[in-house]
């Protein structure tokens, strides 16, 4: 009604990120993340300009990240920390 924002329905991060590659990682790779340690990209994700969610064995979404030149990659988001 008039006076009352509209209600907008609750989206769990990943689901909002679901147009972008997605890689599941293992439960030490997300803690490794957390800390903000580098973790190793995968073949595929070379790509430099490519951003990839990482989400974990449940599909929670751990971080948003971006291949680096040196085979790792940079987080450019982490969540659940």
């Amino acid at each position: 009604g008039a006076g009352h924002p509209a209600s907008l329905p609750v989206v769990e991060p990943a689901a909002a990120l679901g147009h972008l590659p997605r890689r599941i990682v293992t439960d030490t790779v997300a803690r490794d993340v957390r800390m903000g340690r580098r973790v190793p990209a995968e073949a595929g994700e070379d790509t430099a300009d490519r951003r990839l969610c990482l989400l974990d064995g449940r599909g929670k979404l751990v971080a948003v990240a971006r291949p680096r030149p040196d085979n790792t990659l940079e987080l450019l988001r982490v969540f659940g920390v």
